[in-house]
């Protein structure tokens, strides 16, 4: 009973403030031990089911070799998305935030490498999940914006499965809701209709 009092207040509370319209999952390979070129299979949000939360759109920092940055959403780990750029490769993954139920919904991201060669292109890069109405087009945007940095490529994996966790504290009082951005309660006004 009590988590659907809470779900109703974070209901509430989303309706009053929405966070934005976007949410991007931004891989950033300037941070990487490589060349800098980005090369990856595929890459996929996860709600707590496993089930794939649908992107709406990716963008590379550039194209190269033809493999567009559709190619790292569209369900098929043997294709590939493959940036140009020597310096300050990413790839920026957009998902529909309208419902404001996206980084409620994200368990985790996993991510196939490339399944040949320049597999190693991916250690050392890092994930930024952020939310905003606009985007982020740089590295320095995406970590400026970022609710959740990691760095998991510690070594070369066929895949990676990264957890999320905006968890909310269990305790919120009756009458406040959990934010998801600051993991924290906070009071809603609540009207009688």
């Amino acid at each position: 009973m009590i988590s659907i009092v809470r779900s109703f207040f974070l209901l509430l509370c989303s309706l009053r403030t929405a966070i934005a319209d976007v949410c991007s999952i931004f891989i950033d390979t300037s941070t990487a031990n490589s060349d800098g070129v980005l090369n990856l299979g595929e890459v996929q949000a996860l709600d707590s089911n496993n089930n794939i939360i649908p992107a709406t759109s990716a963008t590379l920092s550039s194209t190269g070799q033809g493999d567009v940055a559709s190619r790292c959403i569209d369900g098929n780990i043997e294709t590939i998305c493959h940036s140009n750029d020597w310096t300050n490769s990413y790839l920026r993954i957009d998902y529909d935030n309208a419902d404001d139920s996206f980084l409620f919904r994200l368990a985790s991201i996993r991510i196939y490498n490339r399944q040949d060669d320049w597999d190693e292109r991916i250690v050392g890069a890092t994930i930024y999940v952020s939310c905003s109405d606009t985007p982020p087009a740089t590295a320095a945007a995406a970590s400026s914006t970022s609710l959740l940095t990691v760095a998991p490529f510690t070594s070369i994996e066929q895949s990676y499965t990264v957890p999320v966790d905006f968890t909310c504290p269990s305790n919120c009082p009756i009458g406040s809701g959990c934010n998801a951005l600051t993991q924290s309660c906070e009071s809603c006004s609540v009207r009688a209709y």
